[in-house]
């Protein structure tokens, strides 16, 4: 099992109740930052790249989930 922090922005959003949250799981933000190579090398000077692969998992001890914090209203 693995565990990534990512660390965002200060962001917020208000979500009325009922509605849902999409959320994309992809290793690459093409034209935003610079690309991973997904070696684990310095970026700054590896050649060579590596097809990543994500898998989300539905279900059992190892269910994927991301943790929101959440603020109560005023």
């Amino acid at each position: 099992m693995e565990r990534y922090e990512i660390a965002l922005r200060s962001i917020a959003a208000t979500i009325a109740p009922g509605h849902r949250l999409r959320v994309s799981v992809f290793s690459a933000a093409s034209g935003y930052i610079f690309p991973n190579s997904n070696t684990g090398g310095d970026e700054a000077t590896v050649t060579e790249t590596v097809v990543a692969d994500q898998r989300i998992y539905h279900a059992g001890e190892q269910a994927s989930y991301v943790l929101l914090p959440v603020m109560p209203s005023p």
